[in-house]
């Protein structure tokens, strides 16, 4: 018996309905956590767990553990989780939502088998994770911005632009991986026999090869990363006034040579993307919500002198408070020796005298003579 066709548009209506909307565990009758599917643009495909077919994702679909979600060379499409962080596909990408726990744990486990993402990772609690496996590697963090992406060939790749990603070499359980800081990235080939690349980012090469809408999105990523990282400095400042304590002295320090670390990251990729072959595109991206990139350069002009008057002012008042200046000064994390850039306690792109690590000086300022 051939169904009518009011018959078939309500199954149509129902299977669309189950695809938008959580769902709980048929047997447990506890809720899955979910993310949802937002900004598509182009060719983007959803194959829910277990099922046998992809369907052409749209906006305000959710995705949940075991869920694959795949773009054409025309597509984009971002993972909202429900922490506020965010993973950006772009073109010719396939991951899987190999973990999620939105809950007490709040863990999110993505596999990418090929192509790039861009993450946007909110700050964790102790028992949360975000953890971005490709063929080749294993990419963990609590709280950063960076990209990466996995090439046909089996090569790892990965751009940090603010935080720390620990990039370990999935071939290699139990062996230490390493650090990536803000200003790095890390190469890793399939054959383990092959020496990973630790080295200074490349902004050139990075924003060369991206979308002027991803252009977009990184740039006010960075941005929104700074104002909060501003704000948390500014509360730890206000707690050391009030309590005196040398870490609190030390951990406001070490916001404040975070933002300058992120500000110049910034000025720089603003230089790459305005200069590039889409430069004009990447404009009018920003035109089209009525952003001008001289108002950004002078938020980030005000955020940068806020930055070194607190580095300043926490510096007197710790003498003051007969705090040894030795004591706060926060120091960079070790990057690891061989192909890693230089072997001091500077940041990849960070100059000798601009380090907070050996003198009193704003990070960003000489020391005076």
């Amino acid at each position: 018996m051939i169904k009518s066709k009011p018959v078939r548009s309500m199954i149509s209506i129902l299977l669309a309905l189950t695809l938008v909307f959580s769902f709980s565990d048929p047997v447990f009758g506890q809720e899955i956590a979910t993310a949802e599917l937002k900004n598509i643009e182009g060719s983007v495909y959803l194959n829910k767990a277990g099922g046998q077919r992809e369907f052409r994702a749209v906006d305000g679909m959710r995705v949940t553990q075991g869920d694959w979600i795949r773009t054409d060379k025309d597509g984009s499409v971002s993972i909202m989780y429900t922490n506020g962080s965010e993973s950006v596909l772009t073109a010719n990408t396939m991951v899987n939502i190999k973990a999620y726990e939105d809950k007490d744990s709040d863990r999110i486990n993505i596999r990418l088998i090929v192509g790039g993402v861009w993450n946007k990772i909110k700050q964790l609690g102790n028992a949360g994770s975000y953890d971005l496996e490709t063929p080749t590697a294993i990419m963990g963090v609590r709280g950063t911005l960076f990209m990466a992406r996995a090439g046909v060939d089996g090569q790892a790749s990965l751009d940090v632009l603010e935080g720390a990603v620990d990039f370990q070499r999935g071939s290699q359980q139990g062996v230490k991986g390493l650090l990536a800081q803000a200003g790095s990235s890390l190469r890793a080939d399939k054959d383990s026999s092959v020496s990973m690349k630790h080295q200074s980012l490349d902004m050139k090469e990075l924003v060369s090869g991206l979308k002027p809408g991803l252009q977009k999105q990184m740039l006010l990523d960075m941005v929104e990363r700074t104002n909060d990282i501003k704000t948390i400095m500014g509360q730890a400042k206000k707690e050391f006034e009030d309590y005196g304590e040398e870490k609190v002295a030390r951990k406001t320090l070490m916001h404040s040579s975070e933002i300058i670390d992120i500000i110049d990251l910034m000025e720089n990729f603003i230089y790459s993307a305005s200069n590039s072959e889409q430069g004009g595109q990447f404009l009018n991206e920003l035109d089209k919500d009525r952003i001008k990139i001289r108002d950004i350069e002078t938020e980030l002009s005000d955020i940068k002198e806020i930055s070194q008057a607190t580095w300043e002012e926490v510096i007197k008042n710790a003498e003051k408070k007969g705090i040894d200046k030795k004591n706060i000064l926060p120091k960079k994390k070790d990057i690891p020796q061989g192909d890693a850039p230089g072997n001091s306690e500077n940041a990849p792109g960070q100059d000798a005298d601009k380090s907070p690590g050996k003198s009193g000086s704003a990070p960003g300022q000489r020391d005076k003579d």
